[in-house]
């Protein structure tokens, strides 16, 4: 449990900075009236993977490498697409040195934290308490969060944003979307686990792949209707 628990911090640290690079890459690259096309085309290879990802990581699981093989075996994909960005990519020479805001991220490293274990904590029997307090500990951090990115040089989010109407409505729909989806998926998993036949240890690898292998379309129907608009 170490080791898993490690090998998924270590790979979450490395991999959630990459992807909105990927997306920021596109604004270098293309003008805006081509960047909705392309932001298509770079969803389409998530929704692939959520389609063989599930079954390929069962495959692996269920042979001599076990669960740890599905570690291991990130491996050689970075290594791969390193080799790819390193060779595909074009040079961006930036003369100028970026600001980075550092207090302002780990006030919000703080905000999201304890917003997250808060909500959790309040959902544990007698630790209510702990709950609530954290959840006041992220709503001060955000409110200086906020004042921290009024005054910086370089914002993380730029506070100007929060009044703009397109961007709360989009912001906000994602944010419905996303809780509805992930909500579901998650309630989803829990009854393969509890309901008769389909709860059996030798069908929950099979109805979760297939699970998966559905959710996968989610990316290529947005990426496809990106392209087309």
């Amino acid at each position: 449990m170490v080791f898993l628990v490690a090998s998924t911090t270590f790979m979450s640290i490395g991999h959630f900075p990459i992807v909105p690079f990927c997306f920021a890459a596109i604004g270098d690259l293309f003008d805006p009236s081509e960047r909705a096309k392309w932001t298509g085309l770079l969803n389409l290879p998530s929704g692939i993977a959520a389609l063989l990802g599930p079954m390929l990581g069962g495959v692996i699981t269920e042979s001599l490498f076990g669960w740890r093989g599905l570690y291991w075996g990130v491996l050689p994909l970075m290594v791969g697409a390193s080799v790819l960005v390193i060779l595909a990519l074009p040079k961006n020479v930036q003369l100028s040195k970026p600001k980075i805001d550092w207090f302002g991220a780990i006030v919000m490293a703080v905000a999201t934290t304890t917003l997250i274990i808060g909500f959790f904590q309040v959902g544990v029997p007698g630790h209510v308490g702990v709950g609530t307090i954290l959840l006041i500990v992220s709503v001060i951090a955000w409110i200086a969060f906020i004042r921290i990115e009024n005054r910086a040089e370089a914002p993380i989010l730029d506070p100007e944003v929060l009044f703009n109407r397109t961007f709360i409505t989009a912001a906000g729909t994602g944010m419905l979307m996303f809780l509805g989806t992930v909500g579901g998926d998650y309630r989803l998993f829990a009854h393969l686990r509890a309901g008769g036949d389909a709860g059996q240890p030798e069908h929950q690898r099979f109805n979760a792949d297939a699970l998966h292998s559905a959710c996968g379309f989610y990316g290529q129907t947005s990426g496809i209707f990106n392209r087309t608009i």
